[in-house]
């Protein structure tokens, strides 16, 4: 094997490793502590939580669709892109893309908006592995 060819797999596995560890972050964010589970895909919350939160959307309220949906979104962005995407996406607390909860995903038109305690979450992990943004 190269040099070259060799060091390029050395680099992926570390590119890779640093989305692993990013991912796994982002997983021990949990659940929405205020829904209460039904049945997979089924929960009830308070309607205050709902009106709170002024979002009606059921995926606006699980956490773990949410935090499957970022490791997407980490799995399907260049590295050198990673952090500008997780900064865009605290800053604005949306993102132009979609996933359907199993194996496609893609750009879409209208931005799905993450939980305001998502968002706080991924803030936190944004700065503790990235640090402060230079301006």
């Amino acid at each position: 094997m190269s040099k070259i060819k060799a060091a390029l797999i050395k680099v992926h596995i570390a590119l890779q490793a640093i989305k692993l560890e990013l991912k796994e972050e982002i997983q021990a964010i949990g659940q929405n502590p205020n829904i209460k589970p039904l049945a997979k895909g089924a929960y009830t919350i308070k309607l205050s939580e709902l009106l709170k939160a002024d979002n009606f959307s059921p995926l606006h309220h699980d956490f773990e669709y949410q935090t499957n949906f970022l490791c997407q979104i980490i799995d399907h962005t260049e590295p050198t892109k990673l952090e500008a995407k997780l900064r865009d996406i605290v800053k604005t607390g949306k993102t132009k893309q979609w996933w359907d909860g199993k194996d496609r995903f893609g750009t879409s038109t209208t931005a799905f908006k993450f939980h305001a305690d998502v968002i706080s979450a991924l803030n936190k992990i944004v700065l503790d592995n990235f640090g402060y943004e230079k301006n």
